[in-house]
């Protein structure tokens, strides 16, 4: 059975703010040396426009 209720307000706080730096993690390279990638904390290599894709995805509405 698919859960209906909406997610209390800190939950829906705390993946907006999750998504956010997400996305500004991944824009940061994007936008000041126009690199497509950039390294993560553990060294290795990500591609800035998959990387924003879970950003959006985590800050979208949830389902009222």
């Amino acid at each position: 059975m698919l859960n209906t209720q909406p997610p209390p307000p800190l939950t829906r706080i705390v993946a907006g703010l999750t998504g956010l730096a997400m996305i500004c993690l991944a824009l940061a390279p994007l936008l000041r040396r126009g690199d497509l990638f950039y390294a993560n904390w553990f060294g290795g290599i990500v591609f800035a426009p998959f990387a924003i894709l879970p950003g959006v995805f985590s800050i979208r509405p949830f389902p009222s």
